[in-house]
Parts: C-alpha cells; sequence; structure tokens
C-alpha cells in the first residue's frame, strides 16, 4: 500500500467548509473526511453524498461542515497488530460498502485510513496470484 497523507483525510470542524471538504475529497480520491475537533480528534465523517445533499437543500459552498458531519460512523481501534487492524477494516468495508474505515488511537485520533481502493488493490493481488 502507497503512503496515505493523513491530512488530505482530515478537516477541523470549527473552521472547516463545504469547499475545504470538496478539495480534500479530490486530494484524498476517496469521496470522504473525517471532522476533527481542536485536539485533532475525530468527531464525524463527510461523504460527498452529505455535500451534494447540503448544496441541493440549499446550503452555499461557504458554509462550515459541523452541521453537515455524521456523527455515526465505523472505525477501527488501534491494536498492536496492525495488520488485524487493516483486516478488520477490509471486512467492514466489504460488509458494509464504505468509502473509507479510520484507525483511532485511544484518544480518537486519526492513526490509518483504509479505503475501498486499498480493498480492491489486495482483492486484485489475490486474484493476479492465480494467474
Amino acid at each position: 500500500m502507497a503512503h496515505k497523507e493523513l491530512e488530505n483525510f482530515i478537516l477541523n470542524e470549527n473552521s472547516g467548509r463545504i469547499t475545504d471538504a470538496l478539495s480534500k475529497f479530490e486530494l484524498n480520491r476517496s469521496r470522504i473526511v473525517f471532522v476533527v475537533d481542536d485536539k485533532v480528534r475525530i468527531t464525524g465523517v463527510i461523504t460527498e453524498g452529505d455535500v451534494s445533499r447540503a448544496l441541493l437543500s440549499g446550503m452555499t459552498i461557504h458554509a462550515l461542515i459541523r452541521s453537515l458531519k455524521n456523527i455515526s460512523y465505523k472505525f477501527i481501534h488501534l491494536s498492536e497488530d496492525h495488520d488485524a487492524d487493516r483486516v478488520a477494516a477490509f471486512r467492514m468495508i466489504a460488509k458494509f460498502n464504505y468509502l473509507a474505515i479510520p484507525i483511532v488511537n485511544q484518544n480518537m485520533e486519526l492513526v490509518d485510513v483504509v479505503t475501498v481502493k486499498d480493498y480492491f488493490d489486495i482483492t486484485m493481488g489475490f486474484i493476479n496470484d492465480f494467474k
């Protein structure tokens, strides 16, 4: 897996605007951002679908993202076995059809992100091994 720039996956709930979320979607190519507080703890998630619905309902692109965040989201707590954490995230992506699963430490700070692209890269690796 290529190293991900975690900064491309987070946006501060107190200063982030819809325009910032759109920029992050473009940078991380996963159509999702994790909303963080001033201590960089994850407090929610926003997807492109959330932004689209907000814009269609009349919000402007300059609106703060805190009103869009979904506070009900799945995550993995970091363990000593990071490979097992990633496998658990892959299972959640497959089961719930999620775009990405954050792996967080005990303070709810983002440590890693497992994306649907990672899932497909691993799957294609297995498929290619059978050629």
